[in-house]
């Protein structure tokens, strides 16, 4: 799923649901975490190298980095029906972060453009 998904708008919907679905350590865990600005990052990871997570401030950084990471995994894989949802209805702001997809993904839609005026025609 994470490699499919615009990351600036999973982390919308991420958020959002969190506040609307979210248990109070969930919460809690979302408020320590910002988007990363990274413009490598193309996937919506919440784990590695590559996470569209990073912490607000260096103080946040400590040992419960990873219960907080913890918490929103299970969020996420407890909830993947309502941050769907959620980010089917976020429209782009039509900022270039927002709009971009991973690499593969225009390969995909572009071959099946190309199909698709081939077939008609």
């Amino acid at each position: 799923m994470e490699e499919s998904l615009n990351p600036l708008r999973f982390y919308r919907a991420l958020g959002e649901s969190i506040k609307k679905h979210g248990a109070n350590n969930e919460k809690e865990a979302w408020n320590y975490f910002q988007f990363n600005q990274d413009e490598d990052i193309d996937c919506s990871f919440i784990d590695g190298d590559d996470s569209i997570l990073i912490f607000r401030s260096p103080q946040d950084k400590s040992s419960h980095q990873r219960a907080y990471k913890k918490d929103i995994k299970k969020f996420v894989n407890k909830n993947k029906s309502k941050i769907c949802e959620a980010y089917l209805k976020i429209n782009y702001t039509g900022s270039e972060k927002e709009k971009k997809q991973p690499y593969w993904i225009n390969n995909i839609e572009k071959f099946f453009c190309e199909v698709d005026i081939q077939t008609t025609t």
